[in-house]
């Protein structure tokens, strides 16, 4: 069946990096530990001392031709201990240089494989020559990696990179914007272990002209705030060691000194900035606007891209230089030949990055992190940090000044938090003093206490705390659920609402899934969230979506059978045929009643089965049959009355948007539960289903209030039963059931059971009349019945039939 799989977005971290932010002294599995508990998920942690144990730096002493293999060489490779004979492949390798050498031991990080002595071409090699791809560290694979020549021999790789580190693997959820970076873990950390946060000092060296920078931002809304810098005369060279080796240890491909230091500059302090190739800029004058509808553009990845009116972009007077907050434009991009180079630091609405992103199939890093907002107030800082990374690594010249774009300033939010409602949402006795030590912690800046409340300053960086509960939560997460003690029992204040289904018997949806499974059926889950085609099934007012993820996921369902209906078609062409599926979720509709919680809007919980295929195979007793109504009949009636509902089938002669041969079921006070009946031909074509499905869909809010009446045995009675045969001729329309329903409404104490055992048409039969033979079976636990009791209960039942359907007892 369908499966909607979602991968969580992760990042790397350096623990090396972390320490330049804050001490610590946690072990790396305290920090994970610690760092799960403050909401920040670890998925795994990799320590490079273990990665890259038997790995050193070692020199190329001697290369010959291999006598055996025209590609292949052999080397004497010395480790700062001993000489080794190596058979290299490398197209590079040469007698001289500077490598990475696995010793014997040494376990390949891409490829898990182990380095141990072994004949190639008659030759023994005691080692291998590494590159980058091998060591994952980057994806040069087309030959060895060679190190400076000043490098020494003998160190091994972890201290050689500077990173006998630890990476960590971390899942942050969308509403943790602020720890999209290492100096936001950093953050976290020393709020946990109450450490001082060291954020680098930046001085800026401007020892240009002033700037010739201009920007105009049209679309203020889409772009609260637009910063830039230039720096000129700068050379596009290979970034230092350094710079490379910290980018590759967190997932980055090093480019260039230019690009480097911005993406170094993200993954530090967690804001995205673009450099621009300033010469392309017309007269040095950035234009944020929205596109022209239908342009074309050429992004970074070589992608033309088409555009729409809703897209923000940086341009210039002519032209577009790149998607805002997206991905630039190949035709701005920095090159081994540009010179001057446009700083751009801004603020994008997120909401707009991420339906840009979203249309355009794009997902960068700036992106991902514009698209759940950045500190808008961050942004000086990362742009000035860059500035200066580019003076000394890229020997730029800074023009004076910033051209900064900032019309309305973001300021703090001010929330104020009662003592007694953290206590109470806590469950314990925390003093007052203790919970502005939290807050402080947090960085929260305290700006009153009195002996009620606490008012506190958000930063803007916290774009996820907007009231008072969030701040309550800080303090929950910072004073570690651990510590919260385990209580006995338990109160809950629940205030009015108009709609309760969500409080009411998961116990009861937890036993239909039970029943369905034990009967052979298989539960899917499909989205609430559809496209117009389905929705046009079965209504044509559905209930709009306003920011949808795409427009297959526009609408939100009203019946689940096109969702049931897709995931049958999927498996059948997958080769499944045999399909008993059921489904247990939610349906929405612009009906209102009183139960709304939405004013409009209704929402329904609603149980969707399908059948399709064998019902019982060929076997030397009987012949292969497929499912008919009457399997999904008996199925629905043995489940509906397994919860307590006596239910009668109705023929429903109303046209079916989905169904042909459809049957109501209600229950005995004439309520409608269920409808279900053969899926008609043009559905089953839309979705290319080219044998017969059989749908139920059962409205399960009833269930909520049907009490389910617990079978319990009874002994056999010792009294004999009465049997007696009774045959109405009736009206065609009539259905068999319709009078047993009849008959229970009597609440004849000793009828014990009714059967239809004869249907007859023909002779001596009206051509507009049927005839129905019931067999009646009677009888008591107390006593043997007398005919005088049978007889008066036979004539109450023949005077209401006769009565309520225009029937006549049949004599002969």
């Amino acid at each position: 069946m369908s499966i909607l799989k979602c991968k969580a977005v992760t990042m790397l971290i350096s623990h090396s990096w972390l320490k330049e932010f804050v001490d610590f002294e946690s072990t790396p599995a305290q920090l994970s530990h610690t760092l799960n508990m403050m909401g920040i998920e670890v998925e795994s942690y990799t320590d490079n001392n273990e990665v890259y144990k038997n790995f050193v730096t070692a020199e190329v002493k001697t290369k010959e031709k291999h006598p055996k293999a025209d590609k292949l060489s052999l080397c004497t490779v010395f480790d700062g201990t001993v000489e080794r004979t190596v058979v290299c492949g490398a197209p590079n390798v040469e007698a001289g240089q500077k490598i990475v050498f696995a010793q014997p031991g040494a376990i390949v990080p891409n490829g898990g494989f182990t380095i141990e002595p072994r004949k190639i071409r008659g030759f023994e090699s005691n080692g291998m020559i590494c590159s980058k791809t091998e060591l994952n560290l980057g994806d040069d694979s087309s030959g060895i990696w060679v190190l400076p020549t000043d490098t020494k021999i003998g160190v091994p790789l972890p201290e050689y990179l500077q990173s006998t580190d630890v990476i960590y693997e971390i899942s942050i959820t969308p509403n943790r914007a602020d720890a999209l970076s290492h100096i936001g873990i950093a953050r976290v950390i020393g709020s946990i272990e109450n450490k001082q946060l060291k954020i680098p000092v930046v001085n800026v060296t401007e020892n240009g002209n002033p700037t010739t920078i201009r920007v105009t931002v049209e679309n203020p809304e889409l772009c609260p705030r637009y910063a830039a810098r230039m720096v000129r005369n700068v050379t596009v060279k290979e970034s230092p060691e350094w710079l490379k080796v910290r980018l590759e240890s967190v997932g980055i491909r090093p480019r260039n000194n230019v690009v480097d230091i911005t993406n170094y500059v993200l993954m530090e302090c967690g804001h995205p900035l673009h450099a621009f190739d300033a010469d392309v800029v017309s007269d040095n004058h950035i234009v944020v606007r929205t596109a022209r509808n239908g342009t074309t553009y050429k992004t970074l990845d070589g992608k033309d891209r088409t555009l729409t009116e809703t897209m923000l972009m940086i341009c210039d007077e002519a032209k577009e230089l790149g998607v805002a907050g997206v991905m630039g434009g190949e035709n701005s991009s920095i090159k081994d030949s540009t010179k001057n180079v446009l700083i751009e630091s801004a603020y994008f609405l997120p909401s707009s990055i991420r339906k840009t992103a979203k249309q355009l199939s794009i997902h960068s890093d700036a992106s991902y992190r514009f698209e759940r907002g950045t500190d808008i107030n961050n942004i000086e800082y990362a742009l000035n940090r860059a500035a200066q990374l580019m003076v000394e690594l890229a020997e730029g010249t800074l023009e004076i000044g910033m051209i900064d774009i900032y019309p309305n300033i973001v300021t703090n939010k001010e929330i104020a938090v009662r003592f007694d409602r953290v206590k109470q949402i806590l469950g314990l006795e925390i003093s007052n003093e203790d919970i502005v030590t939290l807050l402080q912690r947090l960085q929260f800046g305290i700006l009153h206490v009195s002996d009620s409340s606490i008012t506190v300053s958000v930063p803007t960086y916290r774009v996820d705390v907007h009231q008072e509960i969030d701040v309550i939560e800080e303090i929950a997460i910072l004073h570690n659920y651990d510590n919260i003690p385990l209580q006995t029992t338990a109160s809950i204040n629940i205030a009015p609402v108009k709609i309760v289904s969500q409080l009411q018997s998961p116990e009861r949806r937890r036993k239909i899934r039970e029943y369905l499974s034990s009967v052979g059926m298989n539960e899917i889950i499909t989205q609430n969230q559809t496209d117009r085609k389905k929705t046009a099934l079965t209504t044509e007012t559905p209930v709009v979506i306003a920011n949808p993820l795409g427009e297959e996921l526009s609408l939100m369902r009203n019946s689940i059978i096109p969702s049931m209906l897709a995931t049958m078609a999927f498996n059948i062409r997958n080769g499944n045929h045999e399909l008993r599926l059921f489904e247990l979720g939610k349906t929405f509709s612009t009906e209102t009643n009183s139960d709304s919680y939405i004013s409009g809007i209704r929402e329904e919980e609603k149980l969707c089965i399908g059948v399709t295929g064998i019902a019982q195979q060929k076997e030397w007793f009987g012949q292969e049959r497929r499912f008919d109504i009457y399997d999904l009949k008996g199925l629905v009636q043995t489940f509906l009355q397994f919860f307590g509902f006596s239910v009668q089938f109705i023929q429903n002669d109303k046209p079916h948007s989905l169904m042909r041969d459809v049957l109501t079921v209600q229950d005995i006070n004439g309520n409608n539960l269920c409808t279900l009946g053969y899926v008609s031909s043009k559905v089953l074509a839309m979705f290319d289903i080219t044998f017969d499905v059989l749908i139920a869909e059962i409205d399960i809010q009833k269930f909520y209030s049907n009490t389910v009446q617990h079978k319990q045995f009874s002994k056999y009675s010792l009294y004999p039963t009465v049997q007696r045969d009774l045959a109405f001729i009736v009206d065609k329309k009539v259905r068999a059931e319709e009078i047993i329903m009849a008959i229970g409404k009597l609440k004849i104490g000793i009828l014990q059971g009714v059967l239809v055992f004869d249907l007859f048409e023909g002779k001596n039969i009206h051509q507009d009349k049927k005839s129905l033979a019931y067999k009646l079976t009677f009888g008591s636990d107390t006593s043997t019945l007398t005919d005088e009791e049978v007889t008066v209960a036979i004539k109450t039942i023949v005077q209401t039939i006769t009565i309520d359907f225009s029937a006549d007892l049949r004599t002969e």
